[in-house]
């Protein structure tokens, strides 16, 4: 008893262990994590969100008016980003990067009129939701040109191309690029609308390099366009002969396959034809009988 006693109420060494330097008693961290009012999920993912923000706006990158935006829905445009971060300021370029075939790798790059706007698309962006998905919002650590710019080619690709030009509009955009072999402006199949960026082919390097440098300071509808040249895989024969040879293969394996099904389903036909000829055979023996008895009694 006396042990147990002496366990409840320690002694005085034992409170000085356990104290702080004013004297006072240091309560467990356990006993003080109890006492707290218990978070719902919601608020702990908002708080640990804005400390993610808080962080990486105070140790981040040097801050710079272009801000780099990841883990995109891959659906989602540049007029889709404009939209979302014009709250926050005055957005002067947004833009999504493509692959070769014209589809979105999940990023972008906003381009605002201050350091401060910029700062604050981070500040209350950061980690937060755009079309479902948590996006990644910080400085860019290389301007999107930089980024996305090809070595020197007869292509250039064009980014930041406005919603509502027209075909008009493209030919006046063109009128003194020379050397213009083909432009390709891809449509949102849904909207009918141009999905924002675009190729153009040139007759000849100098004639891309040239236009480069004239399309560079042309702005359609308010909108400066972003011009670089375009980074594009160039097939060799050898790559042509693999993708025919791929192609050759999954038809063969295709053939292969219906084949085989096309002969299950004639095994089948006939293994049931089988069983209906052997019932019929089965009930003509049994009527042969029936009627040798008949007779017999007769």
């Amino acid at each position: 008893m006396l042990a147990a006693t002496r366990f409840a109420y320690p002694t005085l060494t034992q409170t000085r262990l356990n104290s702080t330097d004013e004297g006072s008693p240091r309560i467990p961290v356990r006993y003080v994590e109890s006492v707290r009012p218990q978070q719902s999920k919601s608020e702990q993912i908002r708080l640990q969100r804005h400390e993610r923000r808080r962080q990486y706006v105070s140790e981040g990158p040097v801050p710079k008016t272009t801000l780099y935006v990841g883990n995109l829905f891959f659906d989602v445009t540049a007029e889709d980003l404009r939209k979302h971060f014009e709250k926050f300021g005055v957005v002067e370029n947004a833009l999504i990067v493509h692959d070769a075939r014209g589809l979105s790798k999940g990023f972008g790059y906003v381009t605002y009129s201050t350091i401060e706007e910029a700062t604050e698309a981070i500040t209350q962006q950061h980690g937060g939701i755009l079309e479902g998905r948590e996006v990644v919002v910080q400085f860019s650590n290389s301007t999107y040109r930089t980024a996305l710019d090809g070595k020197p080619s007869k292509t250039l690709y064009i980014g930041n191309v406005p919603y509502e030009l027209t075909d008009q509009d493209l030919q006046d955009l063109f009128d003194d690029v020379p050397g213009v072999t083909d432009v390709r402006i891809p449509v949102d199949r849904r909207t009918g609308l141009p999905r924002g960026f675009g190729h153009i082919d040139f007759a000849d390097q100098t004639s891309a390099s040239h236009a480069k440098e004239v399309l560079s300071r042309k702005a359609p509808y308010g909108r400066k366009l972003i011009v670089t040249f375009a980074k594009r895989k160039v097939l060799t024969p050898e790559d042509h002969q693999r993708h025919q040879q791929k192609r050759l293969e999954k038809m063969t394996s295709y053939n292969k396959r219906q084949g085989a099904q096309d002969n299950v389903e004639s095994t089948e036909g006939v293994r049931e034809v089988g069983q209906v000829q052997e019932v019929t055979e089965a009930k003509e023996a049994e009527q042969v009988v029936e009627q040798t008895e008949t007779e017999q009694k007769q």
